[in-house]
């Protein structure tokens, strides 16, 4: 093709680029240079020709350019990274015993992973190469036994990854020979805290890699995120950035909470026998409650959420896709990446807080090239998130109700006259642990606040300088809280970590600690806390004697805590701040064992 015939092709496929040296797109699969098992493949699987994503994003990275593709949901995304990747590991040398895998492919949920080491599997078999399937919540033994019989390529979610990589010495795989890495829903790793993760696994594969990024939606912040990983990319978008397929057609109701369940049971009357319906809620709690509700209205249903197990997620996906039951009520945990056929209606039973979740729920049908159509409930009180439906409604070209418009009316209004208003979150925000100074801080603030409230000076503490703090965090160090019985109980003195003691009363009253003496070293300072001793107490003799009481059947004396406490106490709680010594120190702490011995 000339320049402006590739020009002419590229807009009729409703293609963008940004970046410098594109390949030409290909017309059809015979000029994308893949070997004639695929071809009879891809014939056998009914893929006729190359989507528009397709068109553009295999020839550049048959290329060797790293890439970011966006794509409206349903649009042959997978295939679009597994089509190269295979030319890529059958150009390689053959793997042996050790070299671990040539391509990987990392997701954020487990249920998509399992998607693509299904549709990976289609291919495999009759190529030669060895797949496996490596995430959390099944089987570690399988998954390190798949590893070690080898694997050409490896589909996983980034912690079970990262736990693998560092087991049994670091001698179960490895990452010398990945030259291939693809980011699947690469928005939604990041925004869901895995970037310190990702990161990790990233800096351990070699730098001449070849790295795809994947998604429907990819908000600028996330994108300047991600490219600090790429080398040089190309940015490939098809249909536009976070936009709904015009294949689905789009219903916004605005109405009262209490209605929404009678007028879900009017959609499930006209629904339940053209195909088959998924319901998305956004909390745990509503999920289960909605399927009591549906199961006692005689409608057979799933339920799908983060806290199941996993082997009953994997039955969930399972028997909603062999059509077992065809209505799953699901969190967010569904909204990425799954292609379920004969997916006709998706209901929004509680509104998507953000604009990438909303087109990711309704991508859920309308796939590749099919109709569907999606229902979504937003109540009075959720007035926050009308700006991104609205928004969503108009990028796809569908109407926007005049309910909607008032609402969203209202809010601006309210914003505008500077009243309290609630905002809606962006979604990208990212969770977990940042692994930053801000935390080192936070914790070493609240360290010192404690040891000032039990009288413990710790010189070393006060000459440190503090970290430099880059943002506020919230987050809390990890402590152990033990439980024990109270008439039979001993404290063993613990490292100099305590960190407070409380004691329930039968009166309900708990007195302020014991003054400590500063001059005394910190172990004994605990002891004398926590028995109420006066005398100089090693901690090896208050083992010795908890040991020989023991031994002897008898129950050691106990003396008071404070004068103002009897010693029948209901129970007695010591929290220990563990987080600063050794792995075998904190098992030690931890261990059932342990724990029976310090309350004989």
């Amino acid at each position: 093709m000339t320049d402006t015939e590739v020009l002419d092709f590229r807009s009729e496929l409703g293609v963008k680029i940004t970046g410098k040296n594109c390949p030409k797109p290909i017309q059809s699969w015979s000029q994308a240079g893949l070997t004639e098992k695929i071809h009879l493949m891809l014939k056998k699987f009914q893929y006729e020709k190359p989507t528009p994503i397709q068109s553009q994003t295999i020839p550049a990275i048959m290329s060797g350019r790293d890439l970011i593709g966006i794509a409206r949901t349903g649009s042959g995304k997978t295939l679009a990274f597994l089509l190269p990747m295979f030319r890529h590991i059958l150009a390689q040398p053959k793997t042996v015993p050790g070299d671990g895998m040539i391509g990987l492919i990392m997701s954020p949920t487990r249920e998509l992973a399992l998607q693509i080491f299904s549709e990976c599997k289609k291919f495999t078999k009759n190529l030669g190469l060895r797949v496996a399937c490596i995430y959390g919540g099944a089987s570690i033994s399988e998954q390190i036994a798949d590893l070690k019989r080898g694997a050409d390529i490896v589909v996983c979610t980034p912690g079970r990854m990262i736990d693998i990589l560092c087991a049994n010495n670091r001698r179960i795989t490895n990452l010398r020979r990945v030259t291939f890495l693809v980011l699947d829903e690469a928005d939604r790793m990041f925004d869901m805290g895995f970037g310190p993760q990702i990161m990790c696994v990233i800096d351990n594969i070699r730098p001449d890699r070849q790295t795809i990024m994947f998604s429907a939606t990819f908000p600028p912040k996330v994108e300047n995120a991600a490219k600090k990983i790429l080398t040089k990319p190309l940015e490939i978008i098809a249909g536009g950035r976070s936009i709904v397929s015009s294949d689905i057609d789009q219903h916004v109701e605005v109405r009262p909470s209490e209605t929404r369940f009678r007028r879900l049971i009017e959609l499930l009357s006209l629904w339940y026998h053209k195909g088959q319906i998924l319901i998305f809620t956004n909390r745990q709690e509503t999920t289960d409650n909605l399927f009591r509700q549906l199961a006692s209205s005689q409608y057979q249903c799933l339920s799908l959420h983060g806290s199941k197990d996993q082997t009953d997620r994997d039955e969930t996906i399972t028997d909603f896709k062999n059509k077992v039951k065809t209505i799953l009520i699901a969190t967010p945990l569904a909204s990425r990446g799954l292609d379920i056929k004969d997916l006709n209606l998706v209901v929004n039973f509680d509104c998507p807080d953000h604009l990438e979740d909303y087109v990711h729920r309704v991508g859920r049908t309308g796939r590749a090239g099919n109709k569907g159509t999606a229902y979504t409930f937003i109540t009075p009180e959720e007035e926050r998130y009308s700006p991104s439906i609205i928004k969503a409604l108009e990028q796809s070209g569908s109407k926007v109700p005049d309910e909607l418009k008032k609402l969203n009316e209202s809010y601006d209004r309210k914003r505008k006259e500077g009243k309290e208003v609630l905002l809606a979150p962006t979604g990208f925000t990212g969770r977990g642990h940042k692994f930053d100074a801000a935390e080192e801080n936070k914790k070493n603030i609240e360290r010192k606040q404690q040891k000032a409230h039990y009288g413990i000076d710790d010189e070393e503490e006060e000459e440190k300088e503090p970290l430099p703090v880059d943002s506020p965090t919230n987050v809390s160090p990890t402590t152990t809280t033990t439980t024990g019985a109270a008439n039979n109980s001993t404290a063993t003195p613990t490292a100099s970590a305590t960190t407070s003691t409380t004691a329930t009363t039968t009166g309900g009253v708990i007195p302020p600690p014991l003054a400590s003496d500063p001059s005394l070293p910190v172990g004994q300072q605990a002891i004398n806390q926590i028995l109420g001793a006066t005398q100089v107490t090693s901690s090896e003799d208050a083992i010795k004697a908890a040991q020989l009481a023991a031994s002897l059947g008898m129950k050691p004396v106990i003396k008071p805590i404070h004068p103002s406490i009897p010693l029948n106490i209901s129970h007695f709680i010591e929290e220990l701040e563990i987080n600063d010594y050794s792995q075998q120190a904190r098992w030690k702490v931890t261990h059932k064992v342990c724990i029976y011995l310090i309350f004989i």
